[in-house]
């Protein structure tokens, strides 16, 4: 997930300085990321290509439940408060925007813990690598 759908896609506001975060992850954490952070990890790679060459680099810049992402957003975006509704899938489906089924499907598959990603890795790749805290303070307009 990149930490740029938080604000775009899973924030809701509820009354003036009250929002829901609707993820549909349940007590599961999930891999998560900055969209800029990736071409970094790419440039690092092309730089490398002896040793990351036709290699799966599963690269990711936090690990974090609903509960932590409420609790950074609460941090760094006071006054506003958020709230984390554990949504579940079936609900998340029924909102019926464009492309719902597909983001369902996604969350669906963080919850099996299948996907695996190494942040140790990714910081080695991009030495700036953001965490999502780091990212919601520097980019606190984008909750506005």
């Amino acid at each position: 997930m990149y930490y740029q759908m938080i604000p775009l896609m899973f924030r809701h506001q509820l009354e003036e300085n009250k929002f829901a975060l609707t993820l549909p992850i349940g007590q599961s954490s999930v891999y998560s990321m900055n969209v800029a952070d990736i071409g970094k990890c790419v440039g690092s790679i092309f730089d490398m290509p002896e040793k990351y060459g036709n290699k799966i680099i599963p690269v990711a810049g936090d690990k974090i439940n609903g509960k932590e992402i409420e609790n950074i957003l609460n941090k760094n975006l006071a006054p506003s408060r958020y709230s984390y509704a554990n949504t579940n899938l079936e609900q998340f489906r029924s909102f019926g925007f464009p492309g719902v089924e597909d983001i369902a499907n996604m969350f669906e598959f963080f919850q099996t813990d299948k996907m695996q990603r190494d942040i140790n890795l990714t910081r080695e790749l991009n030495k700036e690598l953001e965490s999502f805290d780091q990212w919601v303070n520097k980019n606190k307009q984008l909750f506005k």
